[in-house]
């Protein structure tokens, strides 16, 4: 996918960075190439923020949240994932999310090979 504004290009892949811009700035997009999936994120300013990464996981991660919200959209692949405590636990294939609030304890995560976008949002 294409992105264009008055002043750039940006060109998405599947498993691309996430690109940012502000939601009041007119965007125009056009598919190249074969399907993606558009992933967006938008918080409203004042109430909350958040951050958006994108990881490539082949191993295992560990990740301690620091916000309220999290939330792992899988993108390709299959993700396991479990707390250290063991008070969560479950998989997710492609085109799956998790959301979860008040995360207590680090979130171990594990992969063969896995696309992730992992959102923190948070609350102003």
């Amino acid at each position: 996918m294409e992105l264009y504004d008055a002043q750039k290009k940006i060109t998405l892949r599947p498993c691309s960075s996430p690109a940012s811009f502000p939601g009041e700035v007119p965007i125009r997009a056009s598919l190249v190439g074969s399907k993606i999936t558009d992933f967006n994120l938008m918080t409203r300013r004042g109430l909350f923020s958040h951050t958006l990464q994108h990881r490539h996981l082949a191993g295992q991660e560990q990740i301690a949240p620091l916000a309220d919200n999290l939330l792992i959209w899988c993108n390709t692949g299959t993700l396991d994932y479990n707390t250290m405590d063991g008070s969560l636990s479950g998989s997710l294939r492609t085109d799956q999310g998790l959301l979860v609030t008040n995360l207590a304890t680090p979130l171990k995560l594990r992969a063969t090979h896995a696309c992730l976008y992992i959102a923190e949002i948070h609350a102003s």
